[in-house]
């Protein structure tokens, strides 16, 4: 099945949601392990009108929804922009982060480079924790039998090695297939085709799990290494520049609202 191109989710994001800022790819794309089976998942920020900030209409500050574009399924999840600030400013905000700074673009302004710029504050050495956290669940879930699904393997795998480049780095590389040849990790091959080619169904071997143990420590000590090494700082983030960013556009908006119906 033929992939979808940037121009179709660009164009049916924006008949879907209302304002917004960026569309950038997440889900089985960003972590490097997409298949045919994959759906697309898009992650984004977007301006809820000032109408419902004034409560004249029930605020929706997220715009979730699942449809179909050319056969493959599509995954939206769209925040207003101050819930996505809130979501960055966090001490666990990995997860923002990784999906804030995805390579795979289908569309922005100069809103997502500002954007980027001021969220970097926040990318600090105590980023170690949530890594370490999001990277365990999925560990003990395989290893305590949980969970034999080949996903979690690689989802765990891929966290620890995200969270040791970033420290050792100080870039974001949230892709598991780059990763293994950037730390040489040889053994998560045969796993991540398996993925690529059976998708979700994909499951591991019992005997499978007893060695796993082995590796997957072996990537934790990689993580607390990079933490006590980090090149990243302690801290920095400033929650008065998100204010003022986000006082910024919402004026921004508000005079292209009042130019709206005045030409109206």
């Amino acid at each position: 099945m033929a992939e979808l191109t940037r121009e179709a989710l660009e164009s049916t994001i924006r008949r879907k949601v209302e304002r917004p800022l960026h569309a950038t790819l997440v889900g089985d794309h960003l972590r490097g392990w997409q298949s045919e089976r994959s759906s697309y998942r898009v992650s984004g920020a977007m301006l809820i009108p000032v109408r419902e900030l004034l409560g004249l209409r029930p605020a929706r500050e997220t715009k979730e929804r699942t449809l179909s574009l050319e056969g493959r399924d599509v995954d939206l999840a769209f925040h207003d922009v101050r819930r996505y600030l809130d979501d960055i400013a966090r001490i666990a905000n990995t997860r923002a982060i990784e999906e804030l700074y995805s390579p795979y673009i289908i569309f922005s302004g100069p809103e997502l480079e500002q954007l980027r710029r001021i969220a970097w504050g926040f990318v600090t050495r105590n980023t170690y924790h949530d890594w370490l956290e999001r990277a365990g669940l999925h560990r003990r879930r395989v290893l305590e039998g949980e969970s034999l699904k080949v996903w979690e393997l690689l989802e765990s795998a891929r966290l620890y090695l995200s969270g040791t480049h970033v420290l050792k780095a100080g870039e974001i590389d949230s892709n598991l297939a780059t990763l293994v040849e950037r730390y040489e990790c040889w053994w998560l091959r045969p796993f991540l085709h398996r993925q690529q080619v059976q998708g979700d169904a994909a499951m591991l071997a019992p005997d499978e799990v007893k060695l796993l143990r082995y590796d997957l420590e072996g990537l934790e000590m990689r993580l607390h290494a990079a933490h006590d090494h980090a090149v990243l700082p302690e801290g920095g983030g400033s929650i008065t520049t998100l204010d003022e960013f986000l006082i910024a556009l919402r004026f921004k908006d508000l005079d292209g609202d009042r130019a709206d119906h005045g030409a109206a």
